[in-house]
Formats: C-alpha cells, sequence, structure tokens
C-alpha cells in the first residue's frame, strides 16, 4: 500500500495493527517513510515512538527520489540518530514484465556508498537490489555490521554462494519477494548453493537478527 498511498501514517499503523493481530508474533512491522512529503519527520516519528518499529523502508524509485537527494539524505541521518535500520526498496517488480506504459525503473543504489561513509551510524538493508545489477555491485556498498543484501532477486547458479562471497558471510539475508515470486524460490536458491549448515543458519535467522539490533547486542 505505501507505494502508491499518499496518506503514510495511516498505512503504517494499519501494517502494526495487522502484525499484532495476525501470525502469533512472527511478523514484525515495518513502516515506510517519504522524504518528499511534507510531514515525513512525523511520519518517522510515529514508526519509532508509536508502533515500536525496528526499521523503516524507502522506496526511491515509486516515489520519484534519489538517494542523494538532500531530503532523503536528511532522512537518512535522522533514521541513523534513532537507531532505526534502513530498508532501501532497490525494486519491485522485475523490469521485463512491467508494462510499458506502467514502468517504474530501479532505483541508483550507486548513492549508498557515500552515505555509508558520511554517517557512521547509518545501517541500510539493501531490499531487490539485483534487478538489473550484477553481484558485484554489492562490494562497493558492503560494510561489515552496518550493510545487508537480500537474496530475493539473486539469478545465476551459485548465485548465494557468490554474493557471500563478495559481500561477506555476514551481511547476506533471506528475502523471499513474495508475492512477486513463489517463496519456494528463495528455498531453491540456498539449496542449490549447497551451502554449509552454520552459513545457512546465518542466511536464515542470524544476519536478520543482528541488523534488527545495535552494535554490542548481535549473535555471533
Amino acid at each position: 500500500d505505501a507505494l502508491l498511498h499518499r496518506d503514510l501514517a495511516a498505512v503504517n499503523a494499519a501494517t502494526a495493527e495487522d502484525c499484532k493481530r495476525f501470525g502469533n508474533g512472527i511478523w514484525r512491522a515495518v513502516g515506510t517513510v517519504d522524504p518528499k512529503l511534507p510531514d515525513w519527520h512525523e511520519d518517522l516519528r510515529r514508526c519509532h515512538e508509536v508502533h515500536g518499529m525496528f526499521a523503516i523502508r524507502l522506496h526511491p524509485n515509486y516515489h520519484a527520489y534519489k538517494l542523494d537527494d538532500p531530503e532523503c539524505v536528511q532522512l537518512l541521518r535522522a533514521a541513523a540518530e534513532r537507531g532505526l535500520l534502513v530498508q532501501v526498496a532497490l525494486s519491485m517488480e522485475d523490469s521485463r514484465t512491467q508494462h510499458p506504459r506502467c514502468a517504474v525503473l530501479r532505483a541508483d543504489h550507486s548513492p549508498l556508498k557515500k552515505l555509508l561513509q558520511e554517517i557512521g551510524n547509518l545501517r541500510v538493508m539493501a531490499l531487490n537490489m539485483f534487478h538489473g545489477a550484477r553481484v558485484d555491485a554489492a562490494a562497493a556498498l558492503a560494510v561489515a555490521g552496518r550493510t545487508w543484501f537480500d537474496i530475493a532477486t539473486l539469478e545465476g547458479v551459485e548465485g548465494v554462494a557468490k554474493l557471500v562471497e563478495v559481500a561477506g558471510a555476514e551481511s547476506v539475508v533471506y528475502g523471499s519477494l513474495a508475492p512477486f515470486f513463489y517463496p519456494d524460490a528463495a528455498y531453491l536458491k540456498l539449496a542449490e548453493s549447497a551451502l554449509p549448515s552454520s552459513l545457512e543458519a546465518r542466511i536464515r535467522v542470524t544476519n536478520a537478527t543482528n541488523a534488527t539490533v545495535g552494535p554490542g547486542k548481535r549473535i555471533q
């Protein structure tokens, strides 16, 4: 809903409520903030203080801004000051399946490298990065303990193993991109890469858990 709604406060409140009502505690809500909307500061505050969210999500391609736009940089700094993980959805639907009249191009991830250097406590999870980007692109953004990459849009033989090689074992997290993809597809990517059981456990659980907490509280 956050992709097209203008009232993100209502969307985030509904997401938080649904996560409480359904799933027997398995779901943790993540709210969306759009730095181009006039009251984004209040949306950020509500996500953190009212809904108790551990992360916010950005959709720069759908909300029509660049990651190094001044408003977005201000938002990233504010989120980092609150200790929030920032999930950046670089794409949603694969460009190959989009109608040409309704195409939404993937966001440019390249400004993240400089932003991670300038904002020392910024933590970023790059979602759906590999729609149109090679696995090698993760190497430039990989900062141990501060960047994570999900496997949902990885393609190619032993894609997960290659991502681990370039980004580091602590930076790869499970992701399915359901309902665009069948959830089983992500499981098969792990199985196909034939990873050691300890590394597979990191990707399934440990790394995502560590992404939700600050330094000093992480699982080894």
